[in-house]
């Protein structure tokens, strides 16, 4: 069987997915992400969810073709509605907005009664709004855990790896806006990354000015990364 090659801010999740009992696969597009965890034996079962009927089909038929039809359900509806999580889940949301993340997930914890099982691991890739992903994660008692930088087609991607703890865990504003991994552990491709958020930045400072002092911070950490790669 020819194994599925992923595009690189797919095989970027793919390289901090646990092996885990099932994968929740969320805006599952294609179904490249849930058989490639099937290929790799990375899980032992996907549920793999689209709001739109053509791309639910879409993953359907290629997790078919792949020989994976007893290993996997699809589904076409909105986000996480309707599952029950488990601590031995893996919930991958990629391929939409951080405000899209938040709704799903605000939505998710009304219907499991404000809580999540405090093992079930989330590994988010927002495309936008990463502050706001963050900060309702802080608020919601998650725990970030880690933080990784991909780049895909001229875009850059972080991969935020979150599990709910059931306690708060507050972020500074520049933990917020930055990533409190991406300010500790300065992963690879920090600089392009801190480079493309200053501009950013830049650009939004007139309407709040309370990013300048986070700019400078970021700056000083730009600044720092420089030195340490020479």
């Amino acid at each position: 069987m020819i194994t599925t090659k992923l595009p690189a801010r797919l095989q970027c999740i793919a390289d901090e997915m646990p092996s885990c009992k099932r994968l929740i696969d969320v805006g599952s597009d294609h179904g490249f992400f849930s058989s490639y965890v099937l290929e790799r034996h990375l899980s032992q079962m996907v549920i793999a969810t689209d709001i739109h009927r053509a791309p639910a089909q879409r993953t359907r038929e290629y997790l078919d073709m792949k020989g994976f039809t007893g290993k996997s359900e699809v589904y076409c509806r909105d986000g996480l509605s309707g599952i029950v999580l488990s601590g031995e889940d893996v919930v991958v949301i990629a391929g939409l907005g951080g405000l899209e993340m938040v709704q799903i997930l605000t939505r998710a914890l009304a219907e499991q009664g404000g809580a999540f099982p405090k093992g079930t691991v989330f590994l988010l890739q927002p495309q936008r709004s990463e502050e706001e992903l963050r900060a309702f994660l802080a608020e919601n008692l998650f725990d970030i855990e880690s933080e990784r930088i991909c780049f895909d087609r001229g875009r850059t991607y972080v991969i935020i790896r979150c599990r709910f703890i059931g306690e708060p865990r507050p972020l500074s504003p520049e933990q917020r806006i930055l990533g409190p991994f991406i300010i500790k552990d300065r992963p690879e491709g920090t600089v392009q990354y801190l480079e493309g958020k200053i501009r950013s930045l830049e650009k939004q400072r007139l309407g709040r000015p309370e990013l300048l002092t986070v700019i400078r911070f970021a700056n000083d950490l730009l600044s720092e990364e420089r030195r340490t790669d020479r």
